[in-house]
């Protein structure tokens, strides 16, 4: 895994542990911070060594997924 994929995921746990740690009645910061994880979460899935397409990411159904 390269450095900057390793970082990527550094930064992913980071931004988890301060969700997990915000305040739940701040809806306004959750969603910020939510929002950021998931553009976190995509740049690192569709990186090198990521995947293009999960069945849940692509509309496919868990059923039809690896037919």
């Amino acid at each position: 895994m390269s450095m900057d994929r390793i970082r990527l995921l550094l930064r992913i746990e980071r931004l988890r542990k301060r969700l997990n740690e915000t305040n739940p009645e701040d809806r306004d910061e959750l969603q910020a911070i939510s929002r950021r994880l998931d553009r976190l979460i995509v740049q690192f899935l569709r990186g090198p060594g990521g995947v293009t397409c999960r069945a849940n990411l692509c509309g496919y159904s868990m059923e039809n997924y690896g037919k």
